[in-house]
């Protein structure tokens, strides 16, 4: 897993012509398509702060609900750049699609998994439990998902699997949509568990709904660190 899941923005190829200029010259128009979380921060205190007009670019930011949407919004033409991994940017190159990919937003997975207070207390398991048996705190839950072949649910897995589970058979991994959703089927009992990045694991985990099991914030899980 190791320099795999560095988090990329990616371009698709000849959407968007030359480089950006100033703002005397031909403004370029580009949209963005993410997932509202703290790792895209840069891009929303560029907005913010207007350094993306300074350069010359009237950037739209539209945010998708999962970010197995990204490499679609950028293919279709409906965006020109979005945030995933170099794996999939990969597959997809190998597939013909022409995606450059031009940052590198995060040197290490941000996901971190927050499961419900009653849950944890019912397994006697903690933050202080060893790792292995904080992966396989995960069997049997009902865990949600963005949807399937997201990072929520690519992570959710691998972490069953570090547990010597069949994700297909020792979980459910149920599919429940974008942070509000999330959100929603947590405090509701819906879903027992989800991965994502900050900053509602850390809401959630104040409100006392839950607490945040294992921090890939803080490199508890060290395969998802680039070391390189």
């Amino acid at each position: 897993m190791q320099t795999r899941r560095t988090v990329l923005l990616t371009l698709l190829l000849g959407l968007v012509p030359g480089a950006a200029r100033a703002q005397t010259g031909p403004r370029q128009r580009i949209a963005h398509a993410g997932f509202r979380v703290l790792y895209m921060a840069p891009v929303f205190v560029g907005l913010e702060k207007g350094l993306f007009a300074q350069e010359g670019i009237d950037l739209a930011f539209t945010e998708i609900e999962s970010g197995a949407l990204g490499p679609a919004t950028v293919i279709s033409g409906n965006a020109q750049v979005s945030d995933l991994d170099p794996l999939g940017v990969a597959r997809l190159q190998a597939e013909g699609k022409p995606l450059l990919l031009f940052y590198n937003l995060v040197e290490r997975v941000t996901l971190d998994l927050i499961v419900r207070t009653p849950v944890l207390q019912k397994l006697g398991v903690s933050r202080e439990s060893p790792l292995p048996a904080r992966f396989a705190a995960l069997k049997g839950l009902n865990i949600g998902i963005t949807r399937p072949g997201a990072p929520t649910d690519i992570f959710a897995r691998y972490f069953l699997v570090r547990a010597g589970a069949n994700p297909d058979r020792d979980a459910n991994l149920v599919q429940v949509g974008g942070v509000p959703a999330l959100a929603a089927a947590f405090r509701a009992g819906r879903i027992d568990a989800f991965l994502l990045s900050p900053p509602l694991p850390h809401t959630l985990e104040r409100e006392g709904a839950g607490q945040i099991l294992i921090r890939n914030t803080a490199g508890e899980v060290t395969d998802m660190l680039n070391t390189s």
